[in-house]
């Protein structure tokens, strides 16, 4: 096993989170309510089209971390999805600083 999935585990382990290998994630992300998407690839890995097969219950919330990023802009229009990107994320921490 590569040393970086290895440290992936053990971090997976100790969190007591699921970690998920990308061939995976497709056909099951709907099922979850947190996504965490950090990786490197020159396509969507979610797009909006992937609703169509089946729309989400429950409320998700997906955070990008990609550069560049791996899921689709258009996944924020949907109302039960929140997904949030490094800008955001990094907008959200400076509102937060601001507040102290």
């Amino acid at each position: 096993m590569h040393p970086f999935l290895e440290l992936c585990a053990c971090l997976a382990r100790i969190s007591r989170v699921l970690l998920k290998d990308f061939s995976q994630l497709l056909g099951e992300w709907k099922n979850y309510d947190l996504i965490i998407c950090g990786t490197n690839c020159s396509d969507y890995l979610i797009s909006y089209q992937d609703l169509e097969q089946r729309d989400p219950l429950s409320s998700i919330l997906i955070l990008d971390l990609s550069m560049p990023r791996v899921i689709d802009p258009s996944l924020a229009l949907h109302p039960r999805i929140t997904l949030l990107n490094m800008e955001e994320i990094g907008a959200l921490d400076g509102k937060k600083a601001g507040a102290r």
